[in-house]
């Protein structure tokens, strides 16, 4: 399982590369700052979280030390907090890359992609083998517990296979319920969730579904505890 997460992030890799070095290529960047909690955790989980800076977008003072930095990339999440601060970025005409991954080929190609514009594209893959072995050991021996993610009641949606989410819990030994349908998430009648009969069905945030990609190991210990009693 581990060779195939590889070889699609490489496949996500190579098209944003191909994309970034388009019409003779583009400048090393001279510093990256990183606006949200989310790409901060991402870039140190890739081990990368020194080459870039990190402000709070909530502070009085954050875009006097960022447009003192001489940065030409802001990365961040799509959070509402930094909306104003990555709209004066954007007005000054210096890149903004906003990351909200929620699918696996989405979520390969923002770690690549943040690895890449770090410096140190071969990160991504590293992590992906590292979070693939320690979702692996999370797997409980013996059988695999089929389990419906229940994002909302109504309408009734569930998690879908194209969710990175779905590839986390698959990894962790278990077994999404609607891993086969496409896309993110889906929406039912609440007889086509019964007709299913999954061992567990779980209530799962929309919180949990978009944060995934940031602490994948977090979340599959969270979920697994919920399956097991434990919350």
């Amino acid at each position: 399982m581990g060779d195939v997460w590889s070889r699609r992030a490489a496949r996500a890799g190579c098209a944003f590369l191909a994309a970034l070095f388009a019409c003779g290529g583009v400048p090393p960047l001279r510093r990256v700052i990183s606006l949200s909690e989310s790409t901060t955790r991402v870039a140190q989980a890739l081990e990368l979280g020194d080459r870039l800076q990190s402000l709070d977008p909530r502070a009085p003072d954050v875009l006097e030390r960022a447009f003192k930095s001489g940065a030409n990339l802001v990365i961040s999440g799509s959070d509402a907090s930094s909306a104003d601060v990555r709209a004066a970025f954007a007005s000054r005409s210096i890149a903004v890359r906003v990351f909200a991954p929620i699918s696996t080929d989405d979520v390969f190609a923002a770690y690549t992609e943040i690895a890449t514009v770090l410096g140190k594209p071969k990160a991504a893959a590293a992590l992906i083998a590292r979070v693939t072995r320690e979702l692996g050991e999370l797997a409980a021996p013996g059988a695999r517990p089929t389990v419906a993610l229940v994002v909302t009641r109504s309408p009734l949606r569930v998690v879908a296979g194209g969710a990175f989410l779905s590839r986390v819990l698959d990894l962790a030994g278990v077994e999404n319920a609607f891993g086969a349908e496409r896309g993110v998430t889906v929406q039912m009648r609440p007889e086509q969730l019964q007709a299913k009969k999954p061992d567990r069905i779980l209530d799962v945030s929309q919180a949990a579904l978009d944060g995934a990609w940031v602490d994948p190991i977090g979340t599959a210990r969270s979920l697994r505890s919920a399956l097991d009693g434990g919350g």
